[in-house]
């Protein structure tokens, strides 16, 4: 789909599911602001235990976990991530993506002896985190924060 049906669209859930969160964010391609999204992926962290998502109307449940959630909704795949406080930044710097960014990511801390790691952020050698923001991270790693849409 095209960048701005899927911001729509996006925006639409957003706002049927906003009750029950505490933070949501629109992360993947729209985040990145790609010409053409996929589908359509939301960190979030929950006000309560649960997300009541089979209660919402013009939603088909494809896959539901504790951690993961992908559904339908106006026949546009919608992958909804659930974070802590603790590591919502960091989900959502992943979840923006891209998949090659994150790599470098990845390769990068290994050049310094150091883990990215989804649950808890940057972690050295000895399992202590060194940042667990995005703009931490970035900046740890590549010596700048760089926006979301400049992540190739």
């Amino acid at each position: 789909m095209k960048l701005e049906e899927a911001q729509k669209t996006a925006e639409e859930f957003v706002e049927l599911i906003r009750p029950y969160c505490s933070k949501i964010e629109v992360c993947g391609s729209i985040r990145r602001k790609k010409d053409d999204v996929k589908d359509i992926d939301i960190v979030i962290t929950l006000k309560n235990s649960h997300l009541p998502i089979g209660l919402i109307p013009g939603i088909i449940i494809v896959k539901k976990g504790k951690k993961l959630i992908e559904l339908e909704y106006k026949r546009k795949q919608i992958d909804i991530y659930i974070a802590t406080d603790e590591n919502f930044e960091v989900l959502k710097m992943i979840r923006t993506g891209s998949a090659n960014f994150n790599k470098m990511l990845c390769m990068k801390a290994i050049e310094k002896g150091w883990r990215l790691k989804f649950d808890m952020g940057l972690v050295n050698g000895y399992g202590n985190v060194i940042a667990n923001t995005e703009e931490g991270i970035l900046k740890n790693l590549l010596g700048d924060n760089v926006k979301p849409e400049d992540r190739r």
